[in-house]
């Protein structure tokens, strides 16, 4: 909530790490999931080493992994779009997207440099100003205008 980020991955690192040693100790197995990246072909690739070690079941990632070569599979499918119950890791994902933003929301971003030259410049724009509307009042003061 301060800002420190460093004291916020350390105290992550360390709840993270209470949490498998306090895991391991009760015996259970990790809870294995795909993290999807970037790169669609690495996405499939991965899958597929989860699928073959084991550690995920086919089913979970099929619709990352390449459709089966077979000519009696059609083209192209038709029918009702159905909307599927949402995930555990659905779940997951949307909180951790809140988070994310509630940490944005309390960390300002630093001004860029670019920014802090505008800024500057503003400042600088704003006394000449200043400067200049106490000569003009100067100037008509001397000339005994209102």
């Amino acid at each position: 909530e301060r800002g420190d980020r460093v004291g916020a991955r350390m105290a992550f690192k360390s709840a993270y790490e209470r949490l498998v040693a306090e895991r391991r100790r009760q015996g259970q197995a990790p809870q294995w999931r795909l993290s999807l990246g970037w790169d669609p072909r690495q996405r499939t690739e991965a899958a597929q080493r989860a699928v073959a070690a084991g550690r995920l079941a086919a089913e979970a990632v099929r619709h990352l992994l390449p459709a089966p070569q077979d000519a009696r599979t059609p083209k192209r499918l038709t029918g009702t779009v159905v909307a599927l119950p949402q995930t555990e890791e659905a779940t997951t994902r949307q909180q951790l997207r809140a988070l994310r933003a509630l940490i944005l929301r309390a960390v300002p971003p630093q001004p860029t440099p670019a920014s802090a030259h505008a800024e500057a410049r503003r400042a600088h724009i704003a006394q000449r100003k200043r400067t200049t509307a106490k000569a003009v009042e100067r100037l008509g003061a001397r000339r005994g205008a209102p």
